[in-house]
């Protein structure tokens, strides 16, 4: 399956490009797009993006899978489908 993977800010600057099309197995979940991110570019994403123990995301980062923030699917483990389009974001402030 093909994914949309979109970047904003330190992600963006990182990657020095604003997305990537990604191809993942069926059932793929986050986990598996960071992996596979890690191993187009080469860049250890897991220690940017993850908390340190790998359990969760950190608070500086959110993720969303089709504008839905995977804080409220199922975390790290969310499922991705075909044509899914998934957004990497620091947070947003202001005012």
């Amino acid at each position: 399956m093909k994914i949309y993977a979109h970047f904003f800010g330190q992600f963006r600057e990182q990657f020095k490009t604003s997305y990537f099309w990604v191809t993942l197995p069926s059932g793929a979940t986050i986990v598996d797009l960071i992996a596979e991110l890690e191993k187009l570019t080469g860049i250890d994403l897991k220690n940017s993006i993850m908390n340190p123990d790998k359990e969760d995301i950190r608070n500086n980062v959110s993720i969303f899978i089709n504008g839905r923030a995977i804080a409220f699917l199922n975390g790290l483990e969310s499922k991705l489908n075909d044509m899914d389009k998934v957004i990497k974001s620091p947070p947003a402030a202001g005012g």
